[in-house]
């Protein structure tokens, strides 16, 4: 638990499961006996300990007087939280079981308080006084936290332990903790017992579960074998894949289907378990094949009577198999064991009968662990062609030539399938955090499962290089894939760990200059044959096949290891490095600089590729690199730095203006004080200015009023005409986002007048653009719709070339109007080239926004359209934290949602419109009133009807919107017709179609032409 490695001892990265466990009141204790008498039940709790975390596969690093400090996992192994638990259940149970007596009051027996916890360490070699290693790290930490925490005879075990192998075990309600010093919050589990669990799929099946997708063809595979055997064509069929890749899913989803039949299907499982017994899957299979209770009959003479019984009603040539049989099963009897040619017979001559004239399935799970006599039991498809049999062996290594009729290779899946897996799992993800899971899992469902869940859990999908840190990950996937790397000659593993730092995809010429050749080939083929990595083109780059492998190998290696690695890889980049080049380099030379902590190149390479990237539109990237430059600047000093740092926050700025991070508030604050310690009035203007954009394109009109009205009296005082037109052409942006047009336009209007002359440059092209847009949609609100495209089309025509952000917004602002006019599939549209857009600068914003109008536009035309789409655009919107028109678009959603019926969604839905309200935000408040205004009266109603449509008329009043007037009066009508109330009705309607024709809205002309004729006819 040590904070430094000592010197000159060896250490080595692990993942590792820590196990903490201490006698209860054990100082009372000691003070109530004779220390002989103390220090022999010490004694008899070392004997203890050790017995049982040895059984469990455990190292005891430390045994401290009356606890004890174990690990699991320093041989890999994928379950070694279950381990952990199960040897602190043992231990409990064992440790109450030592007769002791005390004196103290009240002393009821011995009892321990156990905390278990895993994560990555760095186990450092140890000595006498120090124990056997020393964990560096602060997974060991907190499993003595949790041990301080648990209660007499508790044991509290950490969700990162455990993962959804805590199916495994009955537990408490989870709650989360934190302790002093440790950033991380704990999800922990109080462990009650086992639970009647038997396999791994079963505990992680208990866990939220999803429809399997993209197994048809498999599924298809075993129909065929099944079929086969209900002829009398007993088949033997494998199914091998990699672990993660659902082959246990696949056999249960078969099953699933054969409910109605008749056939027979039994099932059982190999494991690595130390103490799993012999012939375990075949034990498993008799039991359920004869039925057998629990306990079994004690003394062996009644166990042979009862099985001989139990076989006679099957048939009763089997009757004298009962002896082998009971041997097999309860050996504590003291029977000589049978041989494994009993045993075989036995085994076959009960498949024999069965399957005679009965289709009967044999499933064996996780073949790649069975003991030798359960391979030999099992070994062949039984002989006789007549048998309706079907043996289903699943496993991760293939079968030997001979030993499947049929054997289907489960492959990951692919692209459209894991992609329809991970938007079920997580269904407000955007579309650049499903491909980033996608990537990361390399379409092994197990991998999306763990990832889309830890992005439900807030979890930040990475951009950068592709890193996915593994403590984001349960500790079992991370140990799936340190067993599988642990089994790789040292060849292999070096080359695997070269690769992990070169990158997540690496180019051939790269793998050639930094290795040495000898034998490369060879290793790489046997890496992709382990499903490690794969080539990506026909010039021999490599790619991990999972982003998860590639980030357990990365953590494991030390620190030195991985800094010289990654200083040679830089090296060789550097080298090759052509100024002025569009692949990656730069960013690439900046992440491998930054992980060798030259700090001045990794600011350098990633200003660059900042800079290359804003060129190309690319402004995600952009973000990305700058914020690594000012990460890399932050450990150099402050003073030399200063002007450089300022410079590269301006620049992160306007590659935040269309995809702004509420994160990034921080450091424009930052920026606030620096310049103003320093009185650098230039500076302080420009960091006030950002803050307010920044504030804008949040939704924060009130913070960005704020500082945008600082940037203007600093503007002034500087005398610098130029900032102070941009500045003004702002103020009128915010203003116009807040719906105060009285104030927005006159102030767009002088702004845009100042920048005519020079509106061809390009950079005054885009502000001069962007400003026309907002006075577009000012107009289009209000319904002065010529002149709203007017300024749209003038916007494009300034903006038409290469693309630019400022494309994406007059997009969104232009299918507004569209929308507000009815004119929908020009709405769809233009939402879908502005999702496209999105997607391709890398801008979440705009694709959700885009989505949002499309799908929008797509109901109009067709109510019975899906708006799924809508739906997890919004969710990510809520999620995301950048709310600017966000107003509007969940107005149209409640509106939608009221029409479909489903009434307590749309509440929320308004809920959110005024809640943007009270932030100066009001442009959707109107349509969400009245959506509510549309719901039937219920108690839950948040306003009254008529009060409803009240408030929708001071929104649309406060923004002199006639057009949102006459709509107003148009749903307001709807309402009444629908009351049975015809002559408020016709009242509501008097000149609406006049209005919306003068406005050019015959969409809407027509639905008032048409309840005008309901109305009369009613």
């Amino acid at each position: 638990m040590s904070s430094e490695q000592p010197r000159g001892r060896r250490a080595q990265r692990r993942h590792l499961t820590a196990l903490f466990s201490d006698l209860s009141d054990s100082t009372a204790l000691a003070s109530s006996v004779d220390p002989e008498e103390f220090a022999e039940l010490l004694e008899t709790l070392n004997r203890t300990f050790e017995q049982i975390i040895a059984r469990h596969g455990g190292t005891i690093l430390q045994v401290r007087g009356d606890g004890v400090f174990a690990v699991f996992g320093m041989e890999p192994n994928e379950d070694e939280g279950r381990r952990a638990t199960e040897a602190a259940l043992e231990l409990h149970q064992a440790v109450k079981n030592i007769s002791f007596q005390s004196p103290l009051p009240g002393f009821t027996g011995l009892t321990l308080h156990t905390g278990i916890h895993a994560g990555l360490v760095l186990a450092v070699e140890g000595d006498q006084v120090m124990g056997r290693f020393v964990l560096v790290g602060d997974a060991a930490n907190l499993a003595s936290r949790l041990s301080d925490l648990a209660g007499p005879d508790e044991i509290l075990a950490s969700e990162a332990s455990l993962g959804r192998e805590r199916h495994f075990f009955r537990t408490g309600d989870a709650r989360e903790v934190s302790f002093e010093g440790i950033d991380e919050r704990l999800t922990i589990y109080p462990i009650e017992g086992r639970a009647q669990v038997d396999t791994r799929f079963q505990a992680r099946s208990l866990g939220p579960q999803t429809r399997m997708v993209g197994r048809e063809r498999e599924l298809n595979r075993l129909r065929r074998a099944f079929e086969a055997s209900s002829r009398g064509e007993a088949q033997s069929v494998s199914i091998v894949s990699a672990p993660g890749v659902g082959k246990t899913r696949l056999v249960e989803e078969f099953f699933a289907e054969l409910d109605e039949s008749d056939a027979l299907i039994f099932r059982g499982y190999c494991e690595s378990y130390l103490n799993a017994e012999p012939l375990q899957p075949v034990l498993q299979i008799l039991r359920q094949l004869l039925n057998l209770p629990e306990p079994m009959p004690g003394s062996a003479a009644a166990l042979e009577a009862d099985l001989a019984e139990r076989l006679r009603r099957i048939s009763p040539s089997l009757v004298g198999h009962a002896p082998a049989i009971a041997a097999s099963l309860a050996p504590a009897t003291g029977k000589p064991q049978p041989t494994e040619e009993e045993t075989v017979l036995a085994v076959s001559e009960i498949g024999e009968v069965l399957a005679a004239d009965r289709t009967t399935i044999v499933f064996i799970d996780d073949w790649q662990w069975a003991d030798d006599a359960t391979r030999v039991t099992l070994r062949n498809t039984p002989e006789r062609a007549s048998l309706r049999l079907m043996l289903i062996r699943a496993s991760r290594e293939p079968l030997p030539d001979g030993l499947a009729t049929e054997t289907i290779a489960l492959e990951p899946l692919d692209a459209s399938h894991s992609i329809s897996m991970i938007e079920a799992l997580i269904p407000n993800a955007d579309r650049v955090e499903v491909e980033q899971v996608r990537r990361a899992s390399g379409g092994n469902p197990l991998f999306i499962e763990e990832l889309c869940h830890a992005v439900a859990r807030g979890a930040q999908t990475p951009v950068l290089n592709e890193r996915w840190p593994s403590a984001q990950i349960p500790n079992y996937v991370n140990m799936l894939v340190v067993s599988r790397v642990s089994q790789l000659s040292e060849r292999q593993l070096q080359l695997l760990q070269n690769l992990a730092v070169m990158g997540n995809v690496v180019p051939a010429w790269l793998l050639e200059t930094a290795i040495d050749q000898a034998g490369t080939g060879a290793a790489i083929e046997q890496l992709a044959e382990l499903d490690l990595v794969f080539p990506v083109d026909e010039k021999g780059a490599l790619r991990f096949k999972h982003g998860i492998t590639r980030e357990v190998v990365l953590e494991t290696l030390g620190r030195d290891l991985r800094q010289s690695l990654h200083l040679r890889v830089a090296q060789i980049l550097e080298e090759r490095f052509e100024p002025g080049a569009r692949d990656p380099v730069l960013e690439t030379l900046a992440y491998h600089y930054g992980e060798t902590r030259d700090y001045q190149r990794a600011a350098d390479y990633a200003e660059a590729a900042g800079d290359k990237a804003m060129a190309i539109s690319a402004t995600d990237r952009a973000r990305l690199q700058y914020h690594a430059a000012l990460t890399a600047l932050d450990h150099m000093d402050e003073d030399a730095i200063y002007e450089r740092w300022m410079g590269l926050t301006k620049k992160l700025a306007q590659a935040s203006l269309y995809d702004a991070d509420r994160g990034q508030t921080a450091i424009f604050e930052r920026a606030v004080r620096l310049a103003g310690a320093r009185e650098d009035l230039r500076n302080l203007t420009d960091a006030h200015y950002w803050l307010a954009y920044l504030n804008y394109a949040l939704g924060e009109a009130p913070l960005a009023k704020r500082h945008i009205d600082e940037a203007r009296r600093l503007a002034v005082q500087l005398g610098d005409e130029v900032q102070t037109t941009q500045i003004l052409a702002t103020w009128g942006q915010i203003h116009g986002t807040a719906c105060e047009y009285d104030r927005a336009l006159p102030a767009l209007q002088e702004a845009m007048s100042k920048q005519q002359p020079f509106r061809r440059k390009p950079r005054i092209a885009f502000a001069y653009a962007y400003s026309l847009a907002c006075k577009g949609m000012i107009l289009g609100d209000q319904g002065y719709f010529d002149d709203a495209f007017a300024c749209f089309d003038e916007a494009d025509e300034l903006t038409r070339g290469p693309i630019h952000p400022t494309q994406g917004s007059i997009l969104s602002m232009r299918s507004a109007a569209y929308l507000w006019q009815g004119r929908w599939e020009e709405a769809m549209d233009s939402g879908r080239k502005n999702t496209e857009l999105g997607d391709r600068m890398g801008s979440r914003y705009l694709a959700a926004m885009g989505s949002v109008q499309a799908a929008y536009a797509r109901w109009r035309m067709d109510p019975g359209a899906s708006i799924d789409a809508m739906t997890r655009a919004l969710a990510w919107v809520e999620t995301n934290g950048q709310y600017i028109w966000t107003s509007l678009h969940f107005s149209w959603y409640c509106e939608v949602l009221v029409a479909l019926g489903r009434y307590q969604e749309a509440r929320r839905a308004a809920v959110w419109v005024l809640k943007r309200a009270r932030k100066l935000e009001r442009l959707g408040e109107s349509v969400a009133y009245c959506a509510l205004a549309s719901i039937p009266a219920s108690p839950q109603a948040m306003v009254s009807t008529d009060r409803c449509f009240e408030r929708a008329r001071d929104s649309a009043e406060f923004r002199k919107s006639p057009r949102e007037l006459t709509l107003i009066d148009l749903k307001e009508a709807r309402v009444l017709a629908d009351r049975g109330a015809a002559v408020e009705a016709a009242g509501k309607l008097s000149g609406c179609r006049e209005r919306f024709s003068d406005m050019q809205m015959y969409w809407h002309a027509g639905e008032a032409r048409r309840l005008e004729d309901h109305v009369q006819a009613t």
